[in-house]
């Protein structure tokens, strides 16, 4: 449940470019990246 609000919230970048949370957080860009090619994750992404 942890890792499912967590890409939540770190997708509300597409909305918010003022949310830059990749810079200086390299694992977690390699974590979010990794997560985001799961079907689960991608086939359920909002559009915009």
């Amino acid at each position: 449940m942890a890792q499912l609000t967590l890409i939540t919230a770190l997708h509300l970048e597409r909305w918010n470019p003022d949310f830059k949370w990749r810079v200086g957080h390299p694992n977690l860009v390699k974590w979010a990246e990794s997560l985001a090619d799961r079907p689960s994750i991608r086939d359920t992404m909002p559009e915009g």
